[in-house]
């Protein structure tokens, strides 16, 4: 193969490595949270014809909503695959594929190395590929984030990229509200490149904001301004409804969150590295790769001439001091996924520090930098393909056909005891892969999706109660485990599936 056609294949060839590692064992690895059963509700009562939504999924208990666009959008997996949820797991390797395509573009926008090893970085990064195994409103953010950088790069000189930067924020809306932490950034850049406005590309992209914005204006009007009257309460008490999933300060995560993206130390289980629990901790980073980055940024504002490099370090030196900002001043505890837009935006700037340091420096000196970021890709990928998921699709699918060989066609109750793992999804998964109980702990948050749900025709009733631990119970919830026990303590089958144990009472 001549060199000229191996230059251009290599970047599809990393983007085909970032598809296959976020497809790699995929049911296995596949997490359905609380999150993930909501839209399988809402797109399953579509589907149906039942129930046709102005809005999406609630934005953080906060009494606010999305938009319901990624809900329209969750619809095409469940038709396509049917009532099993696996279809997201594949169309959020597809997500985390055209972000790295897109990266790699952007880096492109420097010279090809920066690309190809932002691209790279991307690929083997552990958790980007974990974040990029859930199916959920946040599973577009790290793309739109990429797209709308490489929008601001360009529309300079293409004003038709308007379309794209209108699109962005218009399904913020819909994905996850930490994208508009980028929007003071993007007014900034195109203030002080002076990117004119007056053109059709820039009408056409209003249009398509207000397109974005038109359900949930819709569903307002018709609702007695919900969303408006949330983000009152907001904006007037804000520490209203403050969550309480997360136990390390903002400050910490911050860190945290960029050490991570770099590298995650083993062993790995995707059940303990991306949830959002104060009692359970996930693997301890190295602080100082992600104080390399923001040293990284400093030392690449002292080094930067170009025109087109200027324009980049203005994106990136922007986007981290904004999300800086807004971590200070936003009164509620943060997740670490708030961080996905900095997810690409940390190769980008990993990648641009490497190749100005490997530019710079003599031959041994290089030859050890390459070396150790080899190291560091190969360590990435190996943590990639041997993590697990203690609560993986196919463990559960396990359990719920031992279940229904144990049921039969009688009816039954579900209910689930735990703490960080307690919504895993079963009420929906009973449903997909066996049929619904006629009550289940998951009814006061979701039984207005299933009003019509009946089950009459079966004899008799049994109680099934799923313990999920991976040692971060605490006695509430060993006393509430033991209380099921001694309930079921004449007649009970109970099997053990890893860090599942099902109990059913007869």
């Amino acid at each position: 193969m001549k060199l000229r056609n191996f230059e251009q294949l290599l970047p599809w060839l990393i983007v085909a490595l970032a598809f296959f590692l976020r497809i790699w064992r995929a049911e296995s690895l596949f997490p359905f949270t609380m999150d993930e059963e909501y839209q399988a509700f809402l797109a399953k009562n579509i589907i149906e014809g039942k129930h046709f939504p102005l809005i999406g999924v609630n934005v953080a208990d906060t009494g606010l909503y999305l938009g319901p666009f990624f809900t329209y959008f969750s619809v095409i997996p469940y038709l396509l695959f049917g009532p099993s949820p696996i279809g997201g797991a594949l169309f959020s390797a597809l997500f985390g594929g055209l972000t790295v395509y897109f990266l790699i573009k952007t880096g492109e926008t420097i010279n090809k190395p920066v690309g190809l090893l932002a691209g790279l970085l991307s690929s083997v990064s552990f958790l980007s590929n974990a974040y990029d195994r859930k199916f959920w409103n946040p599973s577009l953010v790290p793309l739109l984030t990429i797209l709308l950088m490489l929008a601001l790069l360009k529309v300079k000189n293409n004003p038709r990229w308007w379309l794209v930067i209108f699109l962005v924020f218009g399904l913020a809306f819909h994905t996850h509200y930490s994208l508009f932490a980028l929007l003071p950034v993007a007014i900034y850049f195109l203030w002080k490149n002076k990117i004119k406005l007056g053109n059709p590309w820039f009408k056409g992209g209003l249009l398509i904001f207000f397109f974005c914005l038109l359900p949930l204006i819709v569903f307002d009007l018709r609702h007695n301004f919900t969303n408006a009257r949330a983000l009152g309460k907001i904006v007037s008490k804000p520490e209203i409804g403050r969550a309480s999933y997360e136990a390390v300060p903002k400050t910490e995560l911050f860190l945290n969150t960029l050490s991570r993206a770099i590298y995650v130390p083993g062993p790995h289980d995707l059940a303990r590295e991306i949830v959002s629990c104060a009692t359970l901790k996930r693997s301890l980073p190295y602080y100082p790769l992600g104080l390399i980055l923001i040293l990284g940024l400093f030392f690449l504002s002292l080094s930067t001439k170009g025109f087109k490099e200027k324009a980049l370090l203005q994106l990136l030196l922007g986007s981290f001091l904004s999300f800086t900002i807004f971590l200070l001043i936003y009164p509620r505890v943060w997740a670490e996924y708030y961080f996905l837009p900095l997810l690409p935006l940390s190769f980008l700037v990993l990648a641009w520090i490497f190749e100005k340091l490997m530019v710079k420096m003599s031959f041994y000196p290089r030859m050890i930098i390459a070396a150790g970021l080899l190291g560091l890709m190969i360590y990435n990928t190996i943590s990639v393909v041997w993590m697990t998921n203690s609560f993986g699709l196919d463990v559960k699918r396990q359990l719920i056909g031992w279940s229904a060989k144990q049921i039969g066609d009688d009816q039954y109750s579900l209910d689930s005891v735990g703490s960080c793992y307690k919504f895993e999804g079963y009420r929906y998964l009973f449903t997909a892969f066996f049929k619904p109980p006629i009550t289940s702990y998951v009814d006061p948050y979701f039984s207005w999706l299933y009003p019509d749900i009946k089950n009459t025709n079966f004899s008799s009733q049994r109680n099934v109660v799923i313990w999920n631990s991976l040692n971060d119970t605490g006695v509430k919830e060993d006393k509430e485990w033991n209380q099921w026990l001694t309930m079921a303590a004449k007649k009970r089958i109970i099997a053990n599936f890893g860090a599942m144990k099902v109990l059913i009472k007869q």
